[in-house]
């Protein structure tokens, strides 16, 4: 996903090149403007998997609460170690998934799994980001009772 990236940024930086060159006989403020939009551009991609591991919270629809398909993502994932009352230390209900979406080849598919994320009517199981290529690390729990 890094290489992904990496191409990005690479087509943005040769759009901004482009740019740059076609607004030589321009003002240098014009230039300056369209350097800045072009760099915009390229950081201002939404989505983009920017770790290798995210923890994604979920809550748990099912009896098994260790079966992917129960387990539905509930907020956006973050790079960021639960903790507290959900920590991969405490002993209770599963809260958080960690994941490793580096296996993930289908950026289109994984982004249109994050949007549906913000659809509490239409949110996403862990089961559909292991399908897209996302391996299971481990798990964070609640606080035991």
């Amino acid at each position: 996903m890094k290489t992904l990236n990496q191409i990005i940024k690479t087509a943005g930086i040769a759009a901004a090149l482009f740019l740059a060159v076609q607004m030589g006989s321009a003002s240098p403020v014009i230039s300056d403007a369209a350097s800045v939009e072009a760099e915009a551009a390229i950081t201002d991609v939404p989505n983009v998997i920017q770790a290798d591991t995210l923890w994604f919270p979920v809550t748990i629809n099912g009896p098994n609460e260790t079966d992917h398909n129960n387990q539905q993502v509930s907020e956006q994932p973050t790079d960021q170690t639960p903790s507290g009352d959900c920590a991969p230390t405490n002993t209770g209900e599963i809260c958080s998934v960690k994941l490793d979406v580096s296996g993930v080849t289908d950026q289109t598919a994984y982004n249109e799994l994050l949007d549906r994320i913000d659809d509490p009517m239409d949110q996403p199981t862990i089961q559909e980001f292991l399908d897209l290529g996302a391996s299971f690390e481990e798990y964070s729990r609640e606080l035991a009772p």
